[in-house]
């Protein structure tokens, strides 16, 4: 069981995580589930914040988006569609 598990609902997206394990890997679903569960969850994007950085992420315009979230949260502020919007 790994950290995220509890974060991603997708079987098929744990999967893939699970198979990853410590090598490269590119899942656009992982990285899009990420990004949704953060924004739909405070509480989720204040502990992926502390686990992952942009450069984990394959697509570079997920990453962006990831470290737009995580400095909104950085900065104490709630993870939304509005504070993402003005932080990228």
């Amino acid at each position: 069981m790994s950290v995220l598990d509890e974060y991603i609902a997708n079987e098929y997206v744990k999967d893939k995580l699970e198979k990853a394990g410590d090598e490269h890997f590119s899942c656009r679903s992982a990285e899009e589930s990420i990004i949704r569960r953060m924004l739909k969850d405070q509480g989720t994007a204040v502990d992926v914040s502390g686990l992952l950085t942009g450069k984990d992420f394959s697509s570079m315009d997920y990453g962006r988006i990831f470290n737009a979230m995580q400095n909104v949260v950085d900065n104490n502020g709630g993870v939304d569609i509005i504070t993402v919007e003005e932080a990228l």
